[in-house]
């Protein structure tokens, strides 16, 4: 049974629905995947797995056979998350040397910066519902039963929105306009030139330019390791705002490709180059994600038992750059060139 706004028992309950009926499997793929091309026989042969556990998170919803992946992320009452098509898409290619399909199943259609610039795709609770009830009809008495009891577990569970509330979720964003945002720090990148990089939103956290130069490739597993923060300065919601930048550098990061065993070892050094950069240190409270603690210089982290992510930035009081004017767009773009540059120097001195 569909617990009432539960996403779990949801994504359970389309997880058994998928690995008992390939009549499922076949419409789930069809409206989610309108593009792909499977064969009947491969078909027969996927496996349905739920709560898949990986390198790196955990997959709601995993059909697979070989070397076809398709990764899917249900959401109930909640927004995408822009890590985690690219975390998920990596331990797959890991493994299996393919590019996975990547699938949002949520119950609003939402913009998210970042989530869906791989090419992930996305359907709603609503869809997935009408395309059972439509192929419903068409089915043997037991399948079709089968079917229409989900659906209707969806319906009571409140997971099926009624129509009028199914219009486009407008995503808070506290002191600053989405595409603006986009614009600003897309900008910044391309203007430095030479730099691998995307604009993500992460829950509240203000959007984010996370860049690499190109040419890093050949020292590091993941070159995203410049964060420009646009940080606003006001609370007011989905408008442009007074705004300036920060900059993190992760040192480590469990949202990427960086393994803890392979960089322990090169941490002491980076963290060296940035405390000679004048920066500080900051790491989750233990085994939480939310809160920061402070890290004296010098220190040491031996174990990734309860390290989530370890970062280095300016003081504060200093970390924030406010030095141009914000409603100029040109001179934003200036000042966020200007405040990124010598970090992106100092992240070429590590080894």
């Amino acid at each position: 049974m569909i617990l009432r706004g539960n996403e779990n028992s949801a994504s359970e309950a389309l997880s058994k629905l998928l690995s008992d009926s390939i009549d499922a499997r076949r419409a789930f793929l069809k409206i989610a995947l309108p593009k792909l091309r499977i064969p009947e026989k491969q078909l027969s042969r996927v496996e349905v797995k739920h709560r898949h556990r990986i390198r790196h998170g955990e997959i709601d919803i995993l059909l697979h056979e070989g070397a076809l992946g398709v990764i899917v992320e249900c959401k109930v009452a909640s927004h995408k998350n822009a890590y985690q098509p690219e975390r998920y898409r990596r331990d797959w290619k890991e493994k299996f040397g393919t590019e996975p399909y990547f699938v949002w199943l949520v119950q609003k259609h939402d913009e998210v910066l970042g989530a869906d610039s791989d090419g992930s795709y996305t359907i709603t609770w609503n869809d997935l519902h009408g395309r059972f009830l439509a192929i419903a009809g068409n089915l043997q008495v037991a399948q079709a039963r089968c079917i229409l009891t989900f659906c209707t577990e969806l319906v009571e569970a409140n997971i099926v929105l009624p129509n009028n509330q199914l219009l486009r979720r407008t995503k808070s964003c506290k002191g600053y306009v989405q595409q603006h945002a986009k614009l600003i720090l897309t900008s910044i990148r391309d203007r430095v030139g030479g730099l691998d990089g995307k604009v993500e939103e992460v829950n509240e956290c203000p959007p984010c330019l996370k860049a690499g130069r190109l040419s890093w490739s050949s020292k590091f597993n993941w070159i995203n390791r410049v964060w420009l923060y646009m940080k606003p300065l006001a609370d007011i919601r989905n408008t442009k705002c007074p705004f300036g930048f920060g900059v993190d550098v992760p040192l480590f990061h469990h949202h990427t490709a960086d393994s803890f065993e392979d960089i322990c070892s090169r941490i002491p050094q980076w963290a060296r180059v940035c405390d000679e950069h004048g920066l500080v240190f900051r790491r989750n409270r233990p085994s939480k994600w939310k809160g920061a603690l402070s890290l004296p210089y010098p220190f040491t982290v031996e174990t990734k038992v309860g390290l989530n992510w370890l970062t280095a930035s300016r003081p504060p009081g200093l970390e924030t750059d406010i030095n141009f004017d914000w409603r100029n767009d040109e001179a934003a773009i200036a000042a966020g060139v200007r405040h990124i540059k010598p970090f992106l120097q100092m992240v070429e001195k590590f080894r």
